[in-house]
């Protein structure tokens, strides 16, 4: 299984959501055989900033995981979302409405697996409510209703990332259940 997990720049929530489902699944084997990878839609700025050796998580990502995520590794190169990422994936996710209309208008043969992460969580594909993305918060402006600055708001965000990331694992991890104890069948 493989997940694409799909934001704008590729350096904040995508990012986040890859680092931490990559350390949750190497610490426990029952996430054995599911793969995670990242990618963002602004491919113009992703390239630029690769000019620029801009090429990891943001700055205040940086300072996020050196301090209260010890002993994870946070390194990251940036990409932007091709069809390759796409036609491997078995689940897209992303994180805002905007991103998840954007993706399924650049591939469309590929809708019945683009979600946005609520939404795939819930089960229902009109679930789209947003993860706040740091990068577009200013000093003052407000995050999930509160008054904040950017390191707290990458804080919030890391940590909702580490949430989704376990329910996003444990969802595909799950055995379908038996709704009929008569439907079980053993080898006898």
């Amino acid at each position: 299984m493989k997940i694409l997990a799909v934001c704008r720049g590729n350096k904040g929530r995508s990012a986040a959501f890859r680092i931490l489902a990559d350390h949750i699944r190497g610490s426990d084997k029952k996430y054995e055989g599911i793969r995670v990878d990242s990618a963002g839609i602004d491919e113009g700025k992703i390239l630029e900033d690769a000019k620029n050796n801009e090429t990891g998580v943001s700055p205040y990502m940086e300072t996020v995981f050196e301090k209260q995520y010890q002993g994870i590794s946070y390194e990251h190169t940036r990409k932007p979302v091709d069809n390759t990422l796409i036609s491997e994936a078995d689940i897209v996710l992303t994180f805002e409405k905007g991103i998840k209309d954007h993706l399924y208008k650049l591939f469309p043969a590929h809708k019945d697996k683009i979600y946005s992460i609520r939404g795939y969580l819930t089960g229902k594909r009109d679930i789209d409510e947003d993860v706040g993305d740091p990068a577009k918060i200013a000093e003052g402006e407000k995050y999930r209703g509160r008054e904040t600055n950017r390191l707290k708001a990458a804080s919030k965000m890391i940590r909702e990332c580490e949430g989704l990331a376990y329910n996003v694992l444990d969802k595909i991890v799950e055995k379908p259940q038996n709704k009929n104890k008569d439907d079980r069948t053993t080898n006898q």
